[in-house]
């Protein structure tokens, strides 16, 4: 593979490699005989005749170029959800080629474990979004409706008037079937009598909240660095497969809510690339990477390096009051 690599990459001293490549072999492996550092070398020469040039056809690998991807088609994530990752051949991941998979799917999940999940009570919440913020998975939200939203998401008599704006109501959602039943966000309440109770999941009804989560946004109405205006934010990571009640995922989470799609993660290899990286179900909608080696700084400087560069030839092409294309 070594020897492929360098083949492909067309460079100019191949030969030269290739030689050092074979010295080292037979420096390696001399102890364990003639016919194990021949055979290593025999695979070295066999490389050129080995390799063949695939062409793919680009315009029929259709899930690259759209935001909308149907999973029951994606035979590549359908194996992998029903635990059948054993059965896929590599021409399965045509579509999937370059190794990325669409983004922020996590949401589709719906693992549905949780035997417990936190009943909020609108008289005892302070709104001060503290459940929201300590929330490992993102699955329990402050919402702020019009009259009009309450009627639309089914929740007469289950918000509560925010004092000093007119029609305007807060509402603290529950996505249950995304939730796992870890009790943080009634361990971190705050108010005198409890406003979150964990509750036997056949107490609580799931109502419209699941279209609530998808598509609404709420109105600014508390400055975005703050804690409770930063819970308003729609986060760009959510219902992740960690553990329940972990204490690293409210972080990210909240670095989401905060920056937005302006955030960058270059990501070290641990438990955060595992449930970062859970294929095909990722939390992530913002830029993610992950090194698998233990260079988790020198990854991230090559990224900004890499912004950097771009940026400073988009300075250079306004100054010089030119338009184009950066590849």
């Amino acid at each position: 593979m070594e020897t492929a690599i360098f083949k492909i990459g067309n460079l100019v001293d191949y030969k030269l490699i290739i030689e050092k490549i074979s010295n080292q072999i037979i420096k390696k492996f001399s102890k364990k005989g003639k016919e194990i550092v021949d055979a290593n070398i025999n695979a070295i020469k066999e490389v050129d005749s080995a390799l063949i040039e695939i062409e793919i056809n680009m315009t029929s690998l259709s899930n690259k170029n759209t935001d909308e991807v149907n999973l029951a088609d994606d035979n590549v994530m359908q194996k992998i959800d029903s635990l059948k990752g054993d059965e896929l051949s590599v021409s399965d991941f045509l579509n999937h080629y370059d190794g990325s998979f669409m983004p922020d799917k996590s949401k589709y999940e719906k693992k549905n474990i949780a035997n417990i999940l936190p009943c909020w009570n609108k008289d005892n919440c302070i709104e001060c979004g503290m459940c929201s913020l300590s929330c490992p998975h993102g699955v329990i939200r402050p919402f702020i409706l019009t009259k009009d939203d309450v009627k639309k998401y089914n929740l007469k008599d289950k918000v509560k008037k925010v004092n000093g704006l007119e029609n305007t109501y807060y509402y603290m959602g529950v996505s249950i079937k995304d939730c796992t039943g870890c009790g943080v966000c009634e361990s971190v309440c705050p108010s005198k009598e409890k406003a979150i109770v964990m509750k036997d999941k056949n107490e609580i009804m799931d109502d419209k909240i699941t279209m609530l989560f998808e598509k609404h946004e709420n109105e600014k109405i508390s400055p975005k660095f703050t804690i409770k205006g930063s819970q308003l934010e729609k986060p760009l990571f959510e219902f992740s497969s960690a553990c329940a009640g972990c204490g690293q995922t409210p972080y990210i989470k909240l670095l989401t809510q905060l920056f937005n799609e302006r955030l960058v993660i270059a990501n070290a290899t641990g438990c955060s690339s595992i449930y970062g990286g859970s294929i095909p179900y990722t939390p992530y909608n913002v830029s993610w990477m992950n090194s698998l080696f233990e260079d988790n700084a020198e990854f991230g400087l090559g990224i900004k390096e890499g912004y950097s560069y771009q940026q400073e030839k988009i300075e250079n092409i306004k100054h010089h009051n030119h338009v184009g294309i950066i590849q």
